[in-house]
């Protein structure tokens, strides 16, 4: 959001000016993606890789303690690796969106918003690219799991995107005025993620004391959309659509009236 007499003063116009620096906004995209990787000599397999690995790891120990078949929980601690990387990036890098680009936003005039997007966008790609780790866990695992239904996978990724684009907005703004947002934003992911069905089987979350929190909680609709029919072959439930579509609808809502409040202040922050 930037605003001014000659770009009106709707959300309208701050996304029609944003649309106009698409091809910037892609450019940063595939610079992002570059620098993860530059100088390795695996590159974008470590997309791959990373979440195999650390999905490994978990899976030797969970598939005891929690006696699932490892086959399972292979599965379902990747998508929720994936899952979570997907989102706390978002947040953790949309944080330092607007700081990390003030040598952009003091020396051109531009929309704002086109760097927390930036952000989401660069996550997208990673874990598109890291679903295809999946498939061919899956395809060397349990074919079985193989159905049409993978096609929902592409409507997730523009819910995970439309979710996490005003999570990286408010965190981008608060952190830039508030310059100890970022620590305390650790902290609250890293209690969402111990609440959410990440790396632990969901029916742990669906006892008496936690039913209620986790028929709310984002983060556990979000895996179930995505588990469902990859690794389930089923629809996912309205209820999980539902919970998503509130928690989107508040985040654009709260999202849009901060940004608004202070983005003709934020070069004086930077």
């Amino acid at each position: 959001m930037y605003l001014d007499s000659t770009h009106g003063t709707g959300m309208g116009s701050d996304f029609k000016f944003a649309w106009s620096y698409r091809h910037f906004m892609l450019h940063l995209v595939a610079s992002d993606l570059r620098s993860r990787f530059r100088r390795t000599h695996l590159g974008i397999i470590w997309a791959l890789l990373l979440p195999l690995m650390f999905a490994s790891a978990l899976t030797i120990l969970f598939s005891t303690v929690f006696k699932q078949p490892w086959q399972e929980m292979v599965l379902y601690i990747y998508s929720g690796t994936i899952l979570w990387d997907f989102f706390s990036t978002s947040a953790n890098r949309g944080a330092d969106s607007f700081i990390e680009s003030t040598g952009y936003i003091k020396q051109t005039r531009m929309p704002l918003i086109i760097f927390p997007i930036r952000v989401v966008l660069s996550s997208a790609a990673y874990f598109a690219i890291s679903l295809i780790g999946l498939l061919l866990l899956v395809v060397f695992i349990n074919p079985a799991h193989l159905s049409a239904y993978w096609i929902f996978v592409v409507p997730f990724i523009f819910i995970m995107t439309l979710i996490c684009v005003p999570i990286a907005i408010l965190c981008g703004f608060i952190n830039t005025v508030f310059r100890d947002f970022h620590p305390t934003l650790s902290i609250i992911l890293q209690f969402l993620s111990f609440l959410s069905p990440i790396f632990i089987p969901k029916e742990a979350y669906l006892s008496e004391n936690m039913r209620i929190f986790s028929e709310i909680n984002p983060v556990f609709a979000l895996c179930n959309i995505l588990r469902e029919p990859l690794l389930h072959a089923r629809i996912p439930t309205a209820h999980d659509f539902f919970v998503v579509l509130i928690w989107g609808t508040m985040l654009w809502i709260v999202a849009i009236l901060f940004a608004r409040s202070i983005d003709k202040k934020m070069v004086y922050y930077l």
